[in-house]
Formats: C-alpha cells, sequence, structure tokens
C-alpha cells in the first residue's frame, strides 16, 4: 500500500519500488538516524544544523520507538493473561480432582444397601465449574458494558453541555457586538449633528 501511494506521486522517480523495498529503505533510514542522534548526543558543544528532513527524521524514529514500546507491552499482557488463564484452568482441575474424591470417600464409607447414584467424574465437576466460570464472566461482561454506556451517557452529557455553553457564550458576544455597534451609530449621529449645529452658526454670523 504503502509503494503504491509512492508510485503515484508527483517527482517520484522510483516506480520499481515494493513493499518489501520500501520497508527495507525505511529500515535503513530509521538505524542510520537512530547513529545520527547517538553521535549527535556524544559530540556535545559542537553546533549542527536541525533541518527539516532531521526533525521528520526524529518524529519518525520516535513514533516507532513508541510502536515497539506498545507492541512490546501488548505481548507481555498477553503473556500474563495465558498464564492467568492456565494457572485458574489447573486450580479449576486440582479443586475438582479434590472434590471427587472428597465425594468417593463420603459414598464408600456409606453403605447401607442402597443402589448408589451415577458416579460423579472429574469431567463432570469440571463442567460444572466452567458453567459457573462462564455465568461470572457474563456478569462480569454486563458490568462492563453498563460502564461503559453510563461513560459514554456522560460524555455526550458533557459534549451537550459545552455546545450549549458555547451557544450561550456567542449569543453574549452577539449582543455585546449589537451594543456597541449601536453606540458607535450613536457617537457618530451626535458628531455629525454638533457639526451641523457649528455649520448652522457660522453662516448665521454671515448675515
Amino acid at each position: 500500500a504503502v509503494a503504491t501511494k509512492l508510485k503515484t506521486l508527483e517527482g517520484f522517480s522510483k516506480t520499481e519500488i515494493t513493499g518489501k523495498s520500501a520497508q527495507a529503505r525505511f529500515n535503513v533510514l530509521i538505524d542510520r538516524h537512530r547513529e545520527y542522534d547517538k553521535a549527535s548526543a556524544a559530540a556535545s558543544g559542537v553546533s549542527e544544523e536541525y533541518d527539516e528532513t532531521i526533525q521528520l527524521l526524529d518524529d519518525l524514529l520516535l513514533e516507532v520507538d513508541e510502536y515497539t514500546r506498545a507492541e512490546e507491552q501488548r505481548s507481555a499482557e498477553q503473556k500474563e493473561k495465558l498464564a492467568a488463564e492456565e494457572k485458574t484452568g489447573k486450580c479449576i482441575r486440582d479443586e475438582a480432582v479434590a472434590r471427587l474424591q472428597k465425594r468417593k470417600v463420603r459414598s464408600d464409607g456409606d453403605q447401607n444397601g442402597v443402589t448408589p447414584p451415577r458416579k460423579v467424574t472429574v469431567i463432570d465437576l469440571m463442567r460444572e465449574d466452567n458453567e459457573k466460570e462462564r455465568e461470572m464472566r457474563a456478569e462480569q461482561w454486563k458490568q462492563e458494558q453498563e460502564m461503559m454506556r453510563q461513560q459514554k451517557q456522560s460524555e455526550l452529557n458533557d459534549r451537550k453541555e459545552e455546545r450549549e455553553f458555547r451557544i450561550r457564550i456567542a449569543g453574549l458576544e452577539n449582543e455585546r457586538f449589537k451594543t456597541l455597534l449601536q453606540l458607535a451609530k450613536m457617537k457618530s449621529g451626535g458628531e455629525a449633528s454638533s457639526s451641523n449645529i457649528c455649520s448652522d452658526g457660522l453662516d448665521g454670523d454671515n448675515f
């Protein structure tokens, strides 16, 4: 996609560029500029030119580093999530086995001639625990959705209040402008009347 857009730019001569070559060239530019930054930091007290190209590369380098940190954080969070899920699953299995053993002990100690019920297996207990976990997740999802709905409604209310406030401010500014305009007209009319009076007085003196 980037290579296609580059080919459509006016004055871009490398029409044979591909996505792979564009990525490789970008990586080279970023690596070279990273080394340039290190050298510039080491050469303290030496004045260097800071043109538009260097500024652009600084911005790109900053975005690349931020993206890399975000990806590393996302990967770490994903690993933690998988580890937590695996730990939860192990706890559920261990708890199911322990409960099954307790039921077996009670069943063995209660031999009174009554036909025993169907044996409960680990799978049955795990299925029961999974059902409880699904119910808990469903309830948690409902709570999260409700919180998101309330937050969205709060944002809408804030935007509405801000819009109404701006409308009121605009109305006050409009009224203020009208008042100033009327005062200016009244002042202009008063000056014109004074000028006419003075002119009439001078004409009377001539008679």
